[in-house]
């Protein structure tokens, strides 16, 4: 796409080739939208608001899990990641006691299955006040032998998402209309990751 900008205006070359004039923070359907920002014509949806209730400790076992929940939750959620180096093999990763009482006073926890992160399912076994569980695995109906790796195909991402903001939802009935609005957001920004 062809742009030209005079630092208040944008002019776009359209797929028609004809030209179209949008602000500096829109961008028309036709048009990458990394940033994530609202179509011509249309209000931005509200994002990381101040949140309606008191913060929803959420645990999430790895980072990708993390920046999803963080954005879905926006202000809603206080979120606690155990895996975040990415060259850390979570194969043979070994809990410490910190990262046992994170789990411990987590009411959302967030993981992959499939053999991934196994210590996951062994720590919360043992807890006597379970959280609720989004296990990627199950939600795409997937057993251990499956690619673990299922954050790389857009249709996973799109239903594991689907399954956190229902399970913050449920467990914040108060904030639900927060996180649909967050959840509007990010299903914006994600426009242009499913278009790639």
């Amino acid at each position: 796409v062809l742009t030209f900008s005079d630092g208040a205006s944008t002019w776009v070359l359209d797929p028609s080739l004809q030209v179209q004039v949008r602000g500096l923070t829109e961008r028309f359907p036709f048009e990458f939208n990394g940033d994530g920002f609202p179509l011509v014509g249309q209000p931005a949806p509200a994002n990381n608001e101040p949140c309606p209730t008191p913060p929803l400790a959420v645990l999430a076992v790895e980072n990708f899990y993390a920046s999803i929940v963080q954005q879905l939750g926006g202000q809603c959620v206080s979120v606690t990641t155990i895996l975040s180096d990415p060259d850390a093999d979570p194969h043979e990763f070994e809990p410490t006691a910190d990262d046992v009482r994170a789990f411990q006073g987590a009411q959302l926890v967030v993981e992959n299955g499939l053999g991934y992160d196994d210590f996951a399912d062994k720590i919360i076994g043992t807890l006597s006040q379970k959280p609720q569980v989004v296990r990627a695995a199950d939600v795409l109906g997937l057993r251990v032998g499956a690619n673990p790796h299922v954050w790389y195909s857009a249709g996973y991402v799109d239903q594991i998402k689907a399954a956190m903001l229902a399970s913050l939802k449920r467990l914040k009935p108060d904030a639900a209309a927060y996180f649909d609005a967050q959840n509007a957001s990010l299903d914006q920004a994600f426009g242009a990751y499913r278009g790639l």
